[in-house]
């Protein structure tokens, strides 16, 4: 793991400073949404956490969502153009947590604290680490590709880079899986919790 993170440094600062950035964007944006939107959303938040959830239905909604995701980045990784929209997606990642955690605070205001380390410290903690594994991989696949195909183009070998695609993919579904079981059990026990306190 350190090995990893020290092979991987500036890609891996890339992918936070993305995130951060995604999510600091998000904190703009809606600080500056009118206020009947703001309601609208804030009553969107609130029907969706007393909603009853099936913890089964919503295991799979949250693997599906998950490895398609994944899935997404490891297909954007063998394209040319793939760089700049893993970026994007990576960002876009930083904006759905920043928004969340801001319409939490506007609909909570304090216990909104609580509500944000129920229910997004997890999805940040696993979610990124999946995340990150295979945008870092797809960053390296799109940028050999383009590397070997303007520069040596005869020399580009598919079979020994797909299976190192391939095995990134496969920690990363596997800590999206674990994700998806922490927040389909502990994760509702918590929410449930989070809706009881006054």
């Amino acid at each position: 793991m350190k090995h990893y993170i020290s092979h991987n440094k500036d890609l891996l600062d890339s992918i936070s400073i993305l995130f951060i950035a995604g999510a600091l964007t998000a904190l703009f944006c809606t600080s500056n949404m009118t206020d009947s939107l703001l309601l609208e959303y804030s009553h969107v938040l609130r029907s969706t956490l007393v909603m009853p959830q099936d913890a089964g239905q919503f295991f799979l909604e949250q693997c599906l969502s998950h490895v398609l995701f994944c899935l997404l980045l490891l297909f954007l990784g063998f394209s040319l153009f793939g760089i700049p929209l893993i970026q994007f997606c990576v960002f876009l990642k930083g904006f759905q947590i920043g928004f969340s955690a801001y319409l939490f605070l506007v609909t909570y205001q304090l216990k909104g604290i609580l509500g944000i380390l129920f229910t997004l410290l997890p999805q940040i903690v696993f979610d990124m680490a999946a995340i990150s594994i295979i945008a870092v991989s797809a960053l390296q696949c799109s940028g050999m590709l383009i590397s070997a195909l303007t520069e040596h183009p005869n020399d580009v070998q598919l079979l020994p880079l797909i299976n190192q695609k391939l095995n990134s993919f496969l920690i990363s579904c596997s800590i999206a899986l674990f994700s998806s079981a922490v927040k389909s059990t502990i994760g509702l026990v918590l929410i449930d919790y989070f809706i009881k306190i006054e």
